[in-house]
């Protein structure tokens, strides 16, 4: 978590333009021939797009972060003050997941210059580079990597 808190609050925020957050592609994605998000496939949800933000892999990434709060339930066993304790608990691990995932994305898009698809697998690494040097991307990288190996 400390690369992201150095992203964010050391090396991010002073050169975050916020224009930068409200600006959208002129053309989308898919129409380009080399696709990352192409529409081969038969599927309920073709590839809505509105302001040109393609809808289906969003919310796909959102629903996988969002991913095992189910599984806190499980937790309301274990505590002495269900009645309190548990929804305090759930609130609060609620505001810091929005908050460390909301803050670090705010201050990477508003910081640097990337088109919407330019942001594939381990961008933020790059973004990461480009704001704090070599050392804050390498560490950008290894901290996701030990979660990837510490979430099995």
């Amino acid at each position: 978590m400390n690369p992201f808190v150095i992203l964010t609050v050391g090396g991010g925020a002073p050169k975050v333009v916020p224009s930068r957050w409200f600006h959208f592609t002129e053309e989308n994605a898919y129409d380009k021939e080399e696709s990352l998000f192409d529409n081969d496939f038969q599927t309920p949800l073709p590839l809505l797009t509105c302001t040109n933000i393609l809808w289906r892999p969003f919310l796909n990434n959102m629903f996988w972060n969002l991913n095992s709060f189910d599984a806190a339930a499980s937790f309301a066993g274990e505590t002495s003050c269900v009645r309190t304790t548990y929804p305090r608990g759930i609130y609060l691990g609620l505001i810091m997941c929005v908050a460390f995932y909301i803050l670090p994305l705010l201050v990477a898009v508003g910081a640097t210059d990337y088109r919407q698809d330019e942001w594939v697998d381990g961008h933020l690494g790059k973004v990461a580079v480009d704001i704090g040097g070599d050392w804050l991307g390498g560490w950008t990288v290894f901290a996701a990597g030990v979660f990837k190996l510490a979430s099995f």
